[in-house]
Order: C-alpha cells, then sequence, then structure tokens
C-alpha cells in the first residue's frame, strides 16, 4: 500500500479565478488559497504557504459559486508535493471543503473519490442535482 498524507489547510483563497479542468479524464475544479505561516512565538511570518486545490465531480461543479477571492476557507484532503527548479508545490485532492461567509453564512461541502457523499447541511443545495 502507497503512504498518503492527509492534512487540513485553514486559509484564504487566492485572487486568481478557480477553473474547471478535465484531470486523467474526470471534471474537476481548480483554486489557490494561502495559509500563513507563524514563527515559534506565534507571530505571523510574511510569506504565506500557497497550496493548488482540486475538488473533483459535481460537488466541484457545485462549489464553484461560493468560491470567492479572499474568502477563508478550510480543506481536508490527499496532500501531494512536488519540486520544480526553485519552488515546492503543494497540491490538495480535497475530500472536505468549509467556508465561512461574512455574514456568518457556514457552508461545508464533501465528496469521496466518486463525489457522492456530503453532510447533511449541505443536502439543499445539492437535492436538484442528487
Amino acid at each position: 500500500m502507497l503512504p498518503i498524507q492527509i492534512i487540513t489547510v485553514s486559509g484564504n483563497l487566492g485572487k486568481t479565478n478557480p477553473e474547471r479542468k478535465q484531470i486523467g479524464g474526470n471534471d474537476a475544479v481548480v483554486w489557490t488559497m494561502a495559509a500563513d505561516n507563524r514563527d515559534s512565538k506565534g507571530m505571523k511570518l510574511p510569506n504565506p504557504t500557497w497550496y493548488s486545490c482540486t475538488m473533483y465531480g459535481r460537488f466541484g461543479d457545485q462549489i464553484l459559486k461560493y468560491l470567492k477571492a479572499g474568502e477563508s476557507c478550510v480543506v481536508w484532503g490527499e496532500l501531494n508535493v512536488s519540486k520544480g527548479h526553485s519552488q515546492t508545490f503543494h497540491n490538495v485532492d480535497v475530500k472536505y471543503c468549509r467556508f465561512v461567509g461574512g455574514g456568518g453564512e457556514d457552508l461545508a461541502i464533501e465528496a469521496d473519490g466518486t463525489g457522492r457523499q456530503f453532510p447533511d447541511r449541505a443536502q439543499e443545495l445539492f437535492n436538484d442535482e442528487a
């Protein structure tokens, strides 16, 4: 069995608009988010860590309307790290996404590998799609 790294990232969506893509023949939505780094005293460091987040299937399509630049977001999923010439790339295959709107609106979307599961709190958003 191959090792899997699971990560939870809390941060803010980047300025770039999310994109619909085909990855390995599957529909996906890809977006970026930044997570602050802190030193041992809890002080915020100047450069955040950037993550590329991918959610597959129809839940990726549903989440598109909620992805807005700067929005606070928590994602949970499988972490894949790769290195370029001078950069390290952090990619998260999102299994769970939760964000809190400015008015206290809270939304959580969960998907298994096939995009068929989600929590009851989000059920009403997908009744027409289920």
